[in-house]
C-alpha cells in the first residue's frame, strides 16, 4: 500500500510486539487470554523544532527551544515522538506487508498544522504567539500495533509503537482481581499439607500469645488518641480468617468423609 507521506521501516514483528503485551498482562494478574486480532495502523505526525524569544529588554533574546510531534488525527502532543531522529535517511513510502493495514487521515493540514501549533506552544510556554518561532514542520506516518486481547468476557485493545516497542495504553488493560473459588482454593492448598498445618498453629500461637512490646505499641496507640479499631483480645485479623478457614476445612472434610 502506497503512503502519501514517508514512514519508517517496522522495527519488530508482531511475535515480538505480543510478547511485550503478555508481559504487561502477566503484571497485571492475567494468565487466561488470547489475542483475537491484529493490525498495523499508520499514524500522521507533524514534526516540528520551536524556539521562544522576547523582546522586553528591547531586543530579541532567545528564552528556549525544543522539539515535538503533533498527532495530525487527534490533535494532540507526543513527547516520546518528538524526540525521535525523523530526519533519518530509512524511510519509505510503502506499507509493511503481511498484516492487516489502516491508515489513518490527518485532521490538519500545513497551514492549520502551523497556526495550531503556534498557540498550542504560545499557551504552554505562557508567551504570546508572536514570541514563538517554528522550523522544519514535516509530516511523517508513524506504524503502531493494535493488538485486541480477549479477557474473560471482555475485550481490550493495547496500542504498541511498531518503532521502539513502547506500549502506549498500558492504562487500558485492568488489574485482575482473583476470584473468590481461586481465593478458597488457595487457602485449601495451604492446609493440603502438613507444614501448612504446622504454620497455621504457629502464627496462631504467636498471634494469641502477642509480645509486650506489641502490647505495649498498642496501648500507646489508643493513649494517643488514634481512631484505629483494636483487634479482638490483641490478636492478628489475619489470624482470625486463618482460624476461620481452618474450621471450614475441618468441618468439610468431617462431613464428607
Amino acid at each position: 500500500m502506497f503512503l502519501e507521506k514517508a514512514t519508517f521501516p517496522v522495527a519488530l514483528v508482531l511475535s515480538e510486539a505480543q510478547e511485550k503485551v503478555a508481559a504487561l498482562l502477566a503484571q497485571k494478574g492475567w494468565k487466561n487470554y488470547y489475542f483475537s486480532s491484529s493490525k498495523l495502523v499508520y499514524v500522521p505526525f507533524w514534526f516540528f523544532s520551536y524556539d521562544i524569544f522576547s523582546e522586553a529588554s528591547g531586543k530579541p533574546e532567545h528564552l528556549s527551544s525544543g522539539k515535538k510531534a503533533l498527532n495530525a488525527f487527534s490533535k494532540e502532543f507526543n513527547e516520546t515522538l518528538g524526540s525521535m531522529d525523523h530526519t533519518s535517511s530509512a524511510r519509505e513510502t510503502q506499507a509493511s506487508t503481511g498484516y492487516e493495514v489502516e491508515v489513518l487521515k490527518p485532521m490538519l493540514s500545513g497551514k492549520e498544522a502551523k497556526d495550531f501549533i503556534l498557540l498550542k506552544i504560545a499557551s504552554l510556554e505562557k508567551t504570546p504567539k508572536q514570541n514563538v518561532m517554528l522550523s522544519g514542520l514535516e509530516m511523517l506516518y508513524i506504524p503502531f500495533f493494535h493488538i485486541s486481547v480477549s479477557l474473560d468476557e471482555e475485550t481490550k485493545t493495547v496500542m504498541l509503537n511498531a518503532l521502539s516497542g513502547e506500549i502506549l495504553s498500558g492504562q487500558e488493560i485492568p488489574e485482575r482481581r482473583p476470584k473468590s473459588s481461586e481465593v478458597f482454593a488457595e487457602a485449601i492448598s495451604d492446609f493440603s499439607t502438613l507444614q501448612g498445618w504446622q504454620n497455621f498453629f504457629s502464627e496462631t500461637i504467636s498471634g494469641l500469645s502477642g509480645s509486650p512490646e506489641k502490647e505495649q505499641h498498642g496501648k500507646n496507640k489508643q493513649d494517643a488518641g488514634t481512631n484505629a479499631p483494636a483487634n479482638l483480645f490483641g490478636v492478628n485479623p489475619a489470624v482470625i480468617a486463618l482460624a476461620v478457614i481452618a474450621i471450614i476445612v475441618v468441618l468439610w472434610f468431617f462431613y464428607a468423609s
